[in-house]
């Protein structure tokens, strides 16, 4: 085959091959495909600077630990255990930590509120709000506390860390706001001493002084205990007592509410850290927080005695026999677990005896009203000690109310 051939059939060849790939002159051009995009979420990590902002809270939020149904009382107990439910207001510029501890601790978590720093004289107040209830007229607030580190005592030789602690009870209701508060001063004319907080004196003076024997030094790094009872009486506050320690003191003041508008209706149990000049930090940390809430009816407390009963709620373990050694009648001892609370309705202010060996061991006018710790490892505050058996007596009006013989568990 010579080469005019060769080359003829080539051409010949890629005339074939054009034709079959090229289009039809006549048929129409494919449309074009819009391409189809799938979306990718891709998670950049970028380093952010992190700082500590003080939180101020203008509208406090309401959340419930637990429904709140008033018939004649509701027992809230142990609300430190979640940080969650509680919030920070602040006053000044303070920094701050609100959480959960295990260390210090009587219970196995309680809460820490703290100053770590900020300008003088700023405040912490920690709290936890609950949904409003319009029928509840009586309140009581029962807590352990202890504030780290320890201090001395309106600025005696060096200066005080703590500057006052502040525990409250708070109701408001269209507009007013029925407010029950205590202080510890420790800085200041007076001090140390006790004050209770009244919104209608002059700004300067609202918290007034309490007369009473309390009025001395609380030692920190130790744990306290504290009661702060009061009562709607004619759309008045009215102070009933609080108790710190062994010590109890009845309050009896009567104060008009004060007037917030813009404010939602609910009920709240705070506490409050105030700075001191140099803002040192330091903690208070709360453990066992009980409240409860009731709707006392206007019963008259007076009216209570051996022929009209209160009645009792008490979950014991397990029932022993057991012979009394005052009468030598046999008789149910009650088993209970530490911690174990009782609580009474009416929820009037009794009055507590424990005996041992026929003796009283443990004698406490006005206890809290509602509810009582019997329980624990030592007397401290009114706690029977393990394993040991204790007569308890409840008083109301020179009246025997209860009595009962009890165990704690080991």
């Amino acid at each position: 085959m010579n080469n005019r051939f060769r080359s003829l059939m080539i051409v010949f060849g890629l005339l074939i091959l054009a034709s079959c790939v090229a289009p039809p002159k006549n048929e129409a051009q494919p449309e074009s495909v819009t391409p189809i995009f799938v979306p990718v979420i891709i998670t950049v990590e970028i380093p952010v600077p992190v700082t500590v902002t003080p939180v101020v809270v203008s509208s406090l939020p309401v959340q419930s630990p637990a429904n709140i149904e008033i018939n004649t009382i509701s027992y809230l107990p142990n609300l430190e255990e979640d940080s969650k439910k509680w919030g920070i207001y602040t006053e000044g510029s303070p920094i701050s930590i609100l959480q959960n501890t295990e260390s210090p601790s009587r219970s196995g978590k309680s809460l820490q509120c703290s100053i770590t720093g900020g300008t003088p004289y700023s405040n912490v107040h920690c709290y936890q709000n609950f949904e409003p209830v319009s029928d509840a007229n009586s309140f009581a607030l029962s807590l352990d506390f202890q504030f780290t580190p320890v201090t001395t005592c309106n600025n005696q030789e060096t200066p005080s860390i703590v500057q006052a602690i502040e525990f409250t009870i708070n109701k408001w209701e269209q507009t007013k706001r029925y407010e029950f508060a205590v202080q510890w001063q420790n800085v200041g004319d007076g001090a140390p001493q006790w004050r209770y907080w009244d919104p209608s004196k002059a700004e300067n003076e609202r918290w007034v002084p309490i007369n009473s024997d309390a009025n001395y030094c609380l030692e920190g790094e130790k744990w306290h205990t504290l009661t702060l009872e009061g009562d709607i009486v004619n759309d008045q506050v009215h102070y009933k007592s609080f108790s710190i320690d062994n010590s109890t003191h009845s309050l009896d003041y009567t104060l008009l509410p004060a007037t917030e508008s813009n404010e939602p209706d609910r009920l709240a149990v705070a506490v409050q850290v105030d700075g001191n000049a140099e803002e040192t930090p330091y903690n208070l940390f709360i453990d066992n927080v009980n409240f409860t809430i009731q709707n006392q009816n206007n019963i008259d407390c007076n009216s209570i005695d051996s022929k009209d009963e209160a009645e009792f709620n008490f979950v014991p373990i397990e029932f022993q026999q057991f012979n009394d050694p005052a009468t030598g009648d046999s008789t149910n001892i009650l088993i209970i677990e530490k911690n174990t609370k009782i609580t009474w309705s009416p929820a009037c202010l009794m009055d507590l005896q424990y005996y041992q060996n026929l003796e009283v061991i443990f004698d406490k006018k006005d206890a809290s009203s509602g509810q009582y710790d019997f329980n624990g490892e030592t007397l401290d505050g009114g706690k029977i000690p393990v394993g040991i058996d204790t007569e308890i007596k409840i008083w109301r009006s020179n009246e025997i109310i209860k009595s009962l013989w009890v165990r704690v568990k080991e």
